[in-house]
């Protein structure tokens, strides 16, 4: 066993030491900022998931199912039993944009499965036909979607990257990227993180590299590193390499002001051992249950209650 998450421990403190002061004009709250920090958190021996506090790692699973899917509908995540994108929920912004209830635009899931596609109301549309179909260039064709069902003319991203694997591990294309400026301001919350890599070397070992552009380290990088550990190992699970490492490069890296108390009192308690991960192999990478997520030998410390700026 090892503390694979000392990594993150070690950003925090650097951010709490060093980091300078900066405002914020979208929650209004100033911040404790670094302009890019890396951390490389190690997959061979432990998983890393946070043990000085407590924290619900089912959660994350079911937020990382639901990404997969290529939902955007709160109702679907909340039925996977996880409420923490709850605080996003927007009324005015849903009736602004047309959008179906409880849905937060083209956001990760949608970008991830659909780049470029129809979005619509966020729930879908009619179902395919013969009859109508879309062309990305504007003019109606003989394909077989219609142009009103959800994702239809987009491009699936994460279909390409388990191709491109199978294909050519040497590829240093193996990416999604998950930033679609002209979508941006249909967004409820534009995706922070947003392009993920894979790289294979000869020996079949298998790192992924996520580049963040906002993050949150108290709250939201806790969850982006446990999100994407696991989906680098659900990469290589299905491709058959071994995953080594989870690579995490964070831009405006950043604590809220209100947050410092408990980074601080988070920083001096204990550590445990971090935990080991097993994920039951799926039929491929879009068939993966909540149940397929083990953990064992996780020991964690006491709740922290943090402050989120929304």
């Amino acid at each position: 066993m090892s503390y694979s998450i000392k990594p993150y421990d070690d950003a925090l403190e650097l951010l709490l030491k060093t980091g300078k002061e900066k405002s914020n004009k979208r929650t209004g709250v100033k911040t404790k900022f670094l302009p890019g920090i890396l951390s490389r958190y190690d997959l061979t021996e432990s998983f890393p998931l946070v043990t000085k506090r407590k924290i619900w790692p089912k959660s994350i699973w079911a937020e990382l199912l639901w990404f997969i899917s290529g939902s955007t509908n709160n109702n679907d995540l909340n039925a996977l039993g996880a409420k923490i994108w709850n605080p996003w929920v927007d009324a005015e912004f849903e009736k602004k944009h047309g959008y179906a209830e409880k849905v937060f635009g083209p956001v990760y899931g949608f970008q991830l499965r659909h780049f470029g596609g129809y979005y619509g109301n966020g729930i879908g549309g009619r179902e395919f036909t013969n009859e109508t179909s879309f062309d990305p260039c504007g003019e109606d064709t003989n394909s077989v979607y219609n142009k009103n069902q959800y994702g239809s003319g987009g491009f699936d991203q994460l279909d390409f990257m388990i191709n491109r694997i199978k294909e050519d591990p040497s590829c240093r294309r193996i990416l999604f990227s998950l930033w679609n400026p002209k979508e941006v301001s249909k967004m409820k919350l534009p995706c922070c993180h947003y392009s993920f890599q894979i790289s294979i070397d000869d020996n079949g070992e298998m790192t992924g590299s996520l580049t963040q552009r906002s993050a949150d380290y108290p709250v939201g990088i806790l969850a982006n590193v446990q999100f994407y550990s696991a989906l680098t190992m659900m990469f290589a699970q299905q491709t058959g390499y071994k995953a080594v490492e989870f690579c995490h490069y964070t831009v405006d890296s950043h604590i809220y002001w209100d947050q410092i108390p408990a980074m601080e009192e988070y920083l001096s308690l204990p550590s445990y051992d971090c935990p080991t991960l097993t994920i039951n192999k799926a039929e491929d990478i879009y068939s993966y249950k909540l149940s397929d997520f083990n953990l064992s030998d996780y020991q964690c410390g006491p709740v922290i209650k943090i402050p989120v700026a929304v």
